[in-house]
């Protein structure tokens, strides 16, 4: 938390210079079909949502590829539940059947993946992260000779563990005075009014104004400064209380005058 003037700034989702979503992924159990192909499931663990729906892209990777990024070929999905919605365990590509291409056949193949948003670019996500933010899952090792493939099995990384006590990865509501929120914004105080402006692609966050005794409506503001929605707000013994929504520009707490 700061302050300079009128204006606080509260981020409660702590040292998190990255931005990095809570969010974790790793291989499954690799089921072998037969000849070339193959279903690897990629389990993600979501502490917290996406801001924006994004595509799952996995990359599997061979110095035999002629790519400057070496894929050799790919797996990518559109997860259901949208990225934007989860939390706990999800799995992808569990019914998806992958199949090596006759061209590289037998080998070793590096597997990565990540999460990729057109609005976004890629997210930073917990794990193995490679200078491209991509993720490291481990090696799909295709035995036999040339294209006549004769098994498949998937050697997983070793995941190193992340330190976490630097960030709210349970986003907790935290106490920053007139404020508690689990999210981050700046917020300036104008005689008739508060503005709330949440940090860019912030996921929807709780917001308690402690000293709200004499606000009268909370409002979403668009870039312009228009009133976009009335937000629906609790008020009781002083504080007000209200949730925002990912993309929303920002919020306006109205006092009574």
């Amino acid at each position: 938390q700061s302050r300079k003037d009128n204006t606080f700034y509260v981020n409660a989702r702590g040292n998190n210079p990255e931005n990095r979503l809570a969010i974790s992924v790793s291989g499954g159990k690799l089921e072998y079909l037969g000849r070339r192909r193959f279903r690897l499931p990629i389990v993600w663990e979501a502490r917290e949502p996406t801001p924006r729906d994004a595509l799952v892209f996995v990359h599997f990777k061979t110095d035999q590829s002629e790519r400057y990024d070496r894929i050799a070929f790919q797996a990518d999905a559109q997860p259901d539940p949208p990225t934007s919605q989860w939390s706990g365990a999800v799995i992808v590509n569990k019914d998806l059947i992958v199949e090596i291409p006759a061209r590289f056949g037998a080998g070793r193949y590096d597997v990565h993946t990540g999460l990729y948003s057109s609005g976004a670019g890629r997210y930073a996500v917990e794990g193995e992260e490679t200078d491209d933010r991509t993720y490291v899952l481990g090696t799909l090792v295709a035995e036999g000779n040339g294209e006549n493939v004769t098994g498949i099995r998937f050697e997983p990384v070793v995941k190193k563990v992340r330190p976490e006590a630097r960030w709210n990865v349970q986003r907790k509501k935290i106490d920053f005075g007139p404020f508690q929120t689990n999210g981050a914004f700046r917020c300036e105080i104008e005689p008739w009014r508060l503005v709330f402006t949440p940090l860019p692609d912030v996921p929807s966050f709780e917001v308690v104004y402690k000293e709200g005794s004499q606000i009268r409506s909370v409002r979403s503001l668009d870039t312009q400064g228009k009133v976009r929605r009335e937000v629906p707000f609790e008020k009781q013994d002083g504080r007000v209380h209200f949730i925002t929504k990912t993309g929303e520009f920002a919020y306006e707490l109205r006092k009574q005058q």
